[in-house]
Parts: structure tokens; C-alpha cells; sequence
């Protein structure tokens, strides 16, 4: 015998447990878009953050949870990740050249230098872990 033979549900509570349904049943089928998710919403972040305008991370997050590849369930971390990350390096350079303006083509070399060293150090992950490759869906 079912539950619900037992129990008289109201409509209320079984129109929540379709949509609830339908809503479980479209995030297991979403489609991921590892270059939105990789790319673009880091970009917004650091965008919004350079304006103060830091509540818009969280749809941002949440839009990075849902386009990121699935293929490791943290992917979407990475996406927070390189937001902070960018934010960082626009707001050390903005401060850079505000400390230091008649310092510009240092403070550009530094600049330009930190995502060198960071894409150097991914290169040098990668060999290491054996994929030289790029990842799946990038």
C-alpha cells in the first residue's frame, strides 16, 4: 500500500512535489557550457567587483555552478576562483598605477607578468600530471 492511499495529500502539497520534481529533473539535464562558465562569469565578477557591486556574485556563482562542466563536482569552484583571482589583479594594477604614475611601463611589465606566471605555472601542472592537453569541453 502507498502513502498516499493512506494519507489525503492537499493539492497544494502535491503541486509543490511536481514542480519540485520538474525543477530536480531539468538541473540533472542542464547543459553545461564550460566557456561560459570558465570565462565569461569570471570576467562579470570581476567586472561587478570593480564597481562594488558585490551581491551580483552570488547569481553569478550560481550561473558558474550551472554551466560548469560536471565531469568533477568542484568544477564550479573554479569559476569563484578565477572571478577572485581577476579581481585581484585589476585591483592591483588600478592601485599600481595610482601609487606609481610616473611608473607606467613598470607597472605595466608587473602587471602583464602576474597572468604570465599563472598561466606558466597551469603549463607546468599540467605536464606534470601527465594531460599537456587542455580538459575536456575547453
Amino acid at each position: 500500500m502507498n502513502l498516499r492511499d493512506r494519507i489525503a495529500l492537499s493539492r497544494p502539497v502535491t503541486d509543490s512535489g511536481r514542480v519540485i520534481g520538474l525543477l530536480s529533473r531539468r538541473v540533472v539535464r542542464r547543459i553545461a557550457r564550460p566557456w561560459t562558465a570558465m570565462i565569461s562569469v569570471p570576467l562579470a565578477m570581476t567586472s561587478t567587483a570593480i564597481l562594488f557591486i558585490w551581491w551580483t556574485w552570488v547569481p553569478l556563482g550560481i550561473c558558474g555552478w550551472w554551466w560548469a562542466n560536471r565531469a568533477w563536482r568542484w568544477t564550479w569552484l573554479v569559476t569563484i576562483e578565477a572571478g577572485v583571482i581577476g579581481t585581484q589583479w585589476a585591483f592591483v594594477g588600478a592601485y599600481a598605477l595610482a601609487a606609481w604614475p610616473g611608473q607606467r611601463l613598470t607597472v605595466a611589465i608587473c602587471w602583464v607578468a602576474y597572468p604570465l606566471l599563472i598561466a606558466a605555472a597551469s603549463v607546468l601542472a599540467r605536464l606534470q600530471s601527465g594531460r599537456p592537453g587542455p580538459y575536456d569541453g575547453f
